[in-house]
């Protein structure tokens, strides 16, 4: 079982051009996102347009993914800054508290400053989670740690079952990034239903197999057909979140893609996951036909 939701940055969502294609989008689900925090007062009027959105039926606020960046570290073993950054992130959430948002996004580090043990961060973000159960608890949400790539906190499913063991499932648990497998692109399918219950959510883009691009379903390495199977073999309610990248327009151009595009986009994203065989016999065809050369 799974649902379908596109990953908008706050940016956007704030824009009446985003606010109108929603509208008229068949997409519902979003997750609300960003990398640096954003302003308070950019944040609260997202909050108060996506709640605007919500009880008119036109938007879902399915997920918030947490700011991140280099003065924020969860699992920092530097225990100013990973108490700052639990704190940070829980007057974030506030902000979107009336929204009833389920899950929550969570990278556990970034790449700086790490401790040669990484132990000491695993123990640590686990120290963080203890600190955001009761809110989650409270909200009846779940924490959702993200794959990260290279050499973040949580680039290994093991790391990631470290950090969530003996927490409630319903509270904390995995979000699986399928552009994040670096050089293990082929074991996602594996990975996915190896997560169990602990997998509340994925990110779906596609990626060449040596870093992460975000790139359109279909366009890297990835298996879709298989992942695919996967998800649906999983018994519990899966939400896949398109988070694929932001059209790119030249400079010299002078202007800011129309969001419209992003919608539609995600909404391609959509039916390419969910009709992933017959894109793969397509591209068998057009392979076979000498269209693509080998």
């Amino acid at each position: 079982m799974y649902s379908f939701a596109g990953s908008f940055n706050v940016s956007m969502i704030a824009t009446p051009l985003w606010q109108q294609a929603m509208e008229k989008s068949a997409l519902r689900n979003i997750e609300i996102s960003t990398s640096r925090r954003p302003e308070d007062e950019l944040a609260q009027q997202v909050a108060a347009d996506v709640l605007r959105l919500q009880r008119a039926g036109a938007v879902r606020a399915a997920s918030l993914h947490l700011p991140f960046g280099a003065e924020i570290n969860f699992s920092s073993d530097n225990e100013e800054m990973r108490r700052s950054s639990v704190q940070g992130a829980i007057s974030y959430i506030n902000i979107f508290r009336e929204l009833d948002i389920h899950n929550i996004t969570i990278h556990c580090s970034g790449e700086r400053d790490m401790n040669p043990d990484r132990n000491v961060h695993l123990q640590a973000m686990r120290r963080s989670c203890e600190e955001f159960l009761p809110l989650m608890q409270e909200m009846k949400c779940s924490l959702n740690l993200e794959f990260l790539p290279r050499v973040c906190i949580g680039n290994t499913l093991e790391e990631l079952m470290e950090m969530t063991r003996d927490f409630p499932v319903e509270n904390i648990g995995i979000c699986l990034d399928v552009n994040h497998g670096m050089n293990r692109g082929e074991t996602i399918p594996a990975m996915i239903r190896a997560c169990g219950e602990r997998l509340k959510t994925l990110h779906l883009s596609d990626y060449d197999n040596v870093d992460e691009c975000h790139w359109n379903i279909g366009e890297g390495m990835l298996d879709w057909v298989e992942i695919q199977k996967s998800v649906a073999a999983m018994p519990q309610e899966l939400l896949l979140i398109v988070e694929t990248k932001v059209l790119a327009v030249p400079a010299w151009k002078g202007y800011t893609p129309d969001p419209r595009f992003e919608v539609q986009n995600v909404e391609r994203n959509c039916m390419k996951f969910e009709f992933a065989a017959e894109q793969q016999q397509l591209m068998k065809k057009i392979r076979t036909a000498g269209f693509i050369h080998q």
